[in-house]
């Protein structure tokens, strides 16, 4: 049954009363929404099909991220076990050379008040140095000095009546 009132309000209808215009013109507008809602979908389906491929495409970079992350957190890690390691080797290297450069300097002599030129007949430094410490200090010849080197500071020598440079 159909109920249509009546223009004033009254609730006097007839059963089955249908008005093909109102009815034509409700189709039409069924169909029209029918439309645009097909049209939106088919919007929406593209638009949501773009959003996944730039997704895609965002997931893709990611995972090259990551895997480049993932690289260089492995070179930093391997990085700093060899930094240890050549910190170490310094360390020990340090030590050695503090070792031999004390080592170096046990058995050095440096003679003070030496006059500048006073070595000129001798042969080599070391024949002067071993010759003043045997003439100077009583070193009788069959005591082995063992005088391996002998030079003074390679610095110009002092203006006269200065100070001689040493010899070591």
């Amino acid at each position: 049954r159909s109920y249509s009132p009546t223009p004033s309000g009254e609730g006097h209808g007839t059963e089955d009363e249908e008005d093909p215009v109102s009815l034509t013109l409700i189709l039409k507008e069924l169909r029209g929404v029918g439309k645009e809602v097909k049209e939106f979908r088919k919007d929406t389906k593209s638009q949501l099909l773009e959003i996944r491929g730039e997704l895609d495409k965002v997931n893709a970079r990611l995972n090259e991220v990551e895997t480049r992350v993932s690289g260089h957190e492995d070179e930093l890690q391997n990085t700093d076990k060899i930094m240890v390691e050549i910190l170490k080797m310094q360390e020990r290297l340090q030590a050695k050379l503090t070792s031999l450069e004390a080592y170096s300097r046990r058995e050095s002599l440096r003679l003070y008040g030496v006059p500048e030129g006073a070595e000129t007949g001798a042969p080599s430094m070391a024949h002067f140095v071993e010759k003043l410490l045997r003439e100077n200090l009583g070193v009788s010849p069959s005591t082995a000095l063992q005088i391996q080197r002998a030079h003074r500071p390679l610095s110009p020598p002092p203006p006269d009546g200065s100070q001689p440079r040493s010899i070591l």
